[in-house]
């Protein structure tokens, strides 16, 4: 939809991301999400920009737990997308806002908001993940015309809304960098992809090109983060993170210590002399004690591990968040298995070769 270039916006207000405005309005019902896509990189990317992001809206199926797009239009030679407003800020906002307290008094851990309860937690956990399983053409009684890959998610795209008794649902916004597959078992290349570096899955480093699970594992990220300021307060999440950094990586790149906040790590494996011989290599494979590379494979980080430990033995910790963990550590954080690579140089797998 295009505007005539006499007709005038409403005010609006540009918030951190330099994307989203408020549409002020006196009446917090009337106002609305802006985002407009601005000529940085020249007109015609940001169009391409627009496009896709618009299609990905359009394609993506009804669901309560998914932000809809209300309208798409063109107003004086820009770009805009028209969403509601969340009135709850991003879950980020929510755990920096309502993170639990310790009460001295009783030596337990107190919820600043009072809606907070693990079954709400447990709930919203459960609402995102359908919507991912929406998206990715799992929840449909029908073969999925349309599968998306959301490929960001992450605190700052999951929206809260106000909901009945005070409290807060969430939704998952933001297909911006979402990418199109044939099933949730294609892959697609990873160039030019936009992420969460933090959340990002071990495949896009190892094999560079992810399918659906990519979004299993940032979602397992999410969750696992979730926990922490669900049982332990937001400052607790950014302590988890600098763990994470000061991890280093079993495998040096160029003979240096790399740090970086991932939750997977690339480690040698050690094997015996015996069970070299025993076990076939890649073509090329060089059998020589002198020089010879051992495979790497994908871990998750010993932080990683340690914090879902934590976790579990907290005392705040009930059976549900405890099978809400298990979940996180055996479905979601598992790194491709499959793939074997060796130091500087990757094998495709046997779906590309």
């Amino acid at each position: 939809m295009r505007l005539e270039p006499q007709a005038a916006l409403p005010p609006y207000l540009l918030n951190s991301s330099g994307q989203y405005f408020n549409l002020l309005e006196h009446n917090p019902s009337h106002r609305f999400a802006l985002k407009t896509f601005l000529n940085d990189f020249g007109k015609e990317i940001t169009r391409d920009n627009f496009e896709n992001e618009l299609k990905a809206n359009r394609s993506i199926p009804r669901n309560n737990r998914i932000l809809s797009l209300l309208a798409a239009f063109e107003h004086r030679g820009g770009l805009y997308l028209l969403f509601p407003w969340a009135e709850s800020g991003d879950l980020r906002m929510i755990w920096e806002g309502h993170g639990p307290r310790h009460d001295e008094a009783t030596g337990r851990q107190v919820a600043h908001a009072e809606w907070y309860s693990p079954e709400w937690l447990l709930t919203e956990c459960l609402g995102i993940a359908s919507a991912v399983a929406d998206i990715h053409g799992l929840m449909r009684s029908t073969p999925a015309s349309t599968c998306l890959l959301h490929a960001d998610i992450k605190p700052e795209n999951i929206l809260g809304f106000p909901a009945d008794g005070g409290s807060v649902s969430l939704k998952l916004a933001d297909f911006g960098h979402s990418k199109v597959l044939e099933t949730p078992s294609s892959y697609v290349g990873v160039r030019g992809m936009a992420f969460t570096k933090s959340y990002r899955a071990p495949e896009y480093d190892t094999q560079r090109t992810v399918t659906t699970r990519f979004d299993v594992w940032s979602l397992g990220c999410l969750f696992l983060d979730f926990v922490t300021w669900a049982l332990m307060g937001s400052d607790k999440v950014e302590e988890f993170g600098d763990r994470r950094l000061q991890e280093e990586k079993d495998v040096a790149e160029d003979d240096e210590n790399v740090f970086e906040d991932t939750f997977f790590k690339q480690a040698t494996e050690r094997r015996s002399l015996l069970s070299w011989l025993k076990i076939s290599f890649p073509k090329g494979y060089n059998l020589g004690l002198r020089g010879c590379k051992r495979p790497v494979v994908t871990k998750v980080r010993d932080s990683v591990t340690t914090q879902i430990e934590s976790l579990r033995n907290h005392q705040e910790c009930d059976d549900g968040i405890r099978q809400l963990l298990d979940l996180i550590e055996t479905r979601m954080l598992v790194p491709n298995c499959d793939f074997i690579m060796k130091t500087g140089a990757a094998r495709q797998p046997k779906q590309l070769e």
